[in-house]
């Protein structure tokens, strides 16, 4: 099949390799095939009381292998660290057909370069992947998210005004929300995910989820919720159990809903530090350009999630100025095409990706 380009590709699946190799439990190690979905990895860690933390919007679909080449993220990164921090091996296919393995079935296992974080990421344009190994943890005692309104006079009011150009309740929150997440950072408190949930029409809100023992988990709440007060913000809501799933499973269909014809998604990194000055930045691009918009940031982490609606004129004068200030383009990309080069000289895996 030719792709827009007229070349002819071939398209490769996985999705029957989906064996489990190797799991040690004792070890918290697992090898499974590439076609293995994140749901099938979840039931054969719960049989044993461990967990993959990785959350994404539909486990039942998304292959390991997927999930690897894309480098998947999610909300608990903050805690157990990047995708490219629990894949301990993998196995992968060469441009000539030739399988190698990269690491091993140990925690530590690096010596000389780490080309199993190379191939994190690489969207299949250095190899096709057929076996991952990975890191596995013990499934927490409990767990609790709390959700904090930090724009506490929001309403129907306030959302009405901001359609006149009157943002001034959502900067408020956004400053109270910066505040809040200074403070959290300088406390002896571990959350393991922290979400900024906010919009052109939107409540800011902070999503914090923590995990433990009970005692653990109760200590967290009492002081989260006497910092949140001391800086303005009140209480939303709190969640447990199935509740508390749905809440984070909302979450991450925010970042993967189908995009509508005027909508736009892009995805930021940027410093955590940064958090306050993007916002700003999004309120007056927002107003400038009439264009509606809504953000979900791992604020202590720093990826922003951003999703555009609005005319395609206004969409790309909102871009322009938002992608220059803070994605502005990287001299990595020659670095890309040279590893690209060396790995397949001709193309052969996802040409013209790069």
């Amino acid at each position: 099949m030719p792709n827009s380009a007229g070349v002819p590709l071939l398209y490769i699946a996985t999705r029957c390799l989906d064996r489990v190799l190797v799991y040690e439990p004792d070890d918290q190690t697992i090898q499974v095939e590439a076609g293995t979905t994140l749901a099938e990895l979840r039931a054969v860690l719960a049989r044993n009381g461990q967990i993959f933390p990785l959350d994404v919007a539909d486990p039942a679909t998304e292959t390991l292998a997927a999930l690897v080449a894309g480098a998947a993220d999610g909300p608990r990164r903050l805690a157990y660290g990047a995708l490219r921090d629990l894949v301990l091996g993998l196995t992968v296919v060469e441009c000539d057909g030739t399988l190698v393995r990269y690491g091993a079935q140990v925690v530590k296992n690096v010596t000389g370069y780490d080309l199993v974080k190379l191939m994190v990421g690489n969207r299949d344009t250095l190899g096709l992947i057929v076996a991952v190994s990975l890191r596995v943890f013990p499934r927490p005692a409990q767990s609790a998210t709390i959700v904090l309104d930090c724009t506490t006079a929001f309403s129907i009011q306030h959302s009405a005004s901001r359609s006149t150009g009157d943002f001034s309740e959502l900067r408020s929150g956004f400053a109270r929300c910066c505040e809040l997440l200074d403070a959290l950072a300088s406390t002896r408190l571990q959350p393991v995910a922290v979400e900024l949930l906010a919009g052109s029409a939107e409540a800011v809100q902070l999503v914090l989820k923590f995990e433990g023992s009970a005692a653990v988990v109760a200590r967290h709440l009492r002081e989260i919720a006497a910092l949140a007060h001391h800086y303005g913000a009140c209480i939303a809501s709190e969640h447990r159990e199935k509740e508390e799933e749905q809440l984070w499973q909302s979450i991450l269909m925010r970042r993967s809903m189908v995009l509508r014809p005027d909508e736009v998604q892009l995805r930021l990194a940027i410093l955590p530090s940064a958090v306050d000055s993007l916002l700003a930045h999004m309120v007056d691009l927002g107003a400038q350009h009439r264009v509606i918009w809504s953000v979900d940031i791992q604020a202590l982490n720093g990826i922003a999630s951003l999703r555009l609606r609005g005319a395609r004129a206004q969409i790309g004068m909102f871009q322009e100025p938002l992608l220059a200030r803070w994605q502005p383009p990287s001299p990595a990309i020659n670095l890309m095409r040279a590893i690209k080069d060396v790995f397949d000289p001709v193309e052969t895996l996802s040409p013209l990706s790069l």
